[in-house]
């Protein structure tokens, strides 16, 4: 289900790119529950249980990997 995760502790903003591809930013999510998320041994569990629904979440666009013409 989690494909990648990265964690801004001063935003206080936990970004997730699921395997589907689709980034999300999730705000407000406090340091010891993405602490928890980073050390969980099912991240989709952990994410459905915990994050999904209970945090203000922004779909965002990947960042382009081609470099300039």
């Amino acid at each position: 289900m989690v494909k990648a995760w990265a964690f801004d502790d001063v935003t206080e903003t936990l970004e997730i790119e699921f395997r589907n591809g689709r980034i999300y930013q999730y705000a407000g999510v406090p340091a010891f529950l993405a602490k928890g998320f980073d050390v969980a041994a099912s991240k989709g569990q952990f994410f459905l249980s915990r994050i999904d629904g209970r945090f203000r979440a922004q779909e965002v666009q990947p960042q382009s990997k081609l470099g300039p013409d």
